[in-house]
């Protein structure tokens, strides 16, 4: 407290100091040097992810013209699994090792704990779907590499990841996280889910991006939305 205003870091004079900003570069620089040295999380996303694929594309056995109309649900139930699995993983080892206890007695605002996580946790899963396009594009024989369909696939990523890293630390203490995560999930995230299946299903039908502007915006709105719902309670969930 100086001079009756409140910051966080007192002694930098702001709320969003450089140091703040090299905090949250340095917790996601951290999730990236164990992910370095175990070689774990990304192989368990891209195995899981393909696995699903593998199943909907010999169970189908679907025509040229349904796989294009499935496709997009069929990409987003992969990265959904998927992503709960990576979600859990990144919190039990900060549990394990006792990190996020660490960094809740930092004298830092809670919310650059929530974006370094993020940040790293999108960077991850972003990864895996990259590496997943050239499989889905041979298995469902559907291009996949157009500009709408990935900035719908970008959108989509962003706010299943904001929403699935809250939960993720909400859920870090109960014995059944693994199975309390995908449930808390996908309530919040299904206003996200329907309007990325809506417009990457019109796009790789060959429809303009003006038909999807409407879905676009939706993603858009919601992700803005949840990323500032979460900012601002984040600091009392860590709490409690």
């Amino acid at each position: 407290m100086t001079d009756g205003k409140t910051t966080i870091f007192p002694e930098s004079g702001g709320l969003y100091p450089p140091s703040c900003w090299k905090i949250l570069a340095a917790i996601f620089w951290k999730d990236l040097a164990i992910e370095l040295r175990r070689r774990q999380l990304l192989a368990s996303l891209l195995i899981f992810s393909v696995l699903i694929l593998f199943i909907f594309h010999f169970s189908l056995e679907l025509r040229i013209q349904l796989r294009e109309e499935l496709f997009s649900g069929i990409l987003w139930a992969a990265v959904f699994f998927s992503g709960a699995i990576g979600f859990e993983y990144t919190m039990s080892i900060e549990d394990r090792a006792g990190a996020m206890d660490g960094l809740r007695l930092a004298p830092i605002h809670r919310g650059w704990i929530y974006l370094g996580k993020l940040v790293a946790n999108l960077f991850f899963l972003l990864l895996t779907e990259l590496l997943l396009l050239p499989v889905c594009a041979v298995l469902f024989g559907v291009n996949l590499f157009h500009t709408g369909f990935l900035l719908v696939l970008l959108l989509g990523t962003i706010g299943y990841t904001a929403a699935g890293t809250l939960f993720t630390v909400m859920s870090a203490r109960t014995r059944t996280r693994e199975l309390l995560l995908p449930l808390l999930l996908f309530p919040v995230v299904l206003p996200l889910l329907l309007p990325a299946v809506q417009a990457g299903t019109a796009l790789l039908a060959g429809e303009s991006m003006e038909t999807v502007q409407s879905w676009i915006n939706v993603l858009l709105g919601y992700d803005i939305l949840l990323l500032t719902t979460i900012l601002l309670l984040f600091d009392a969930v860590v709490e409690e």
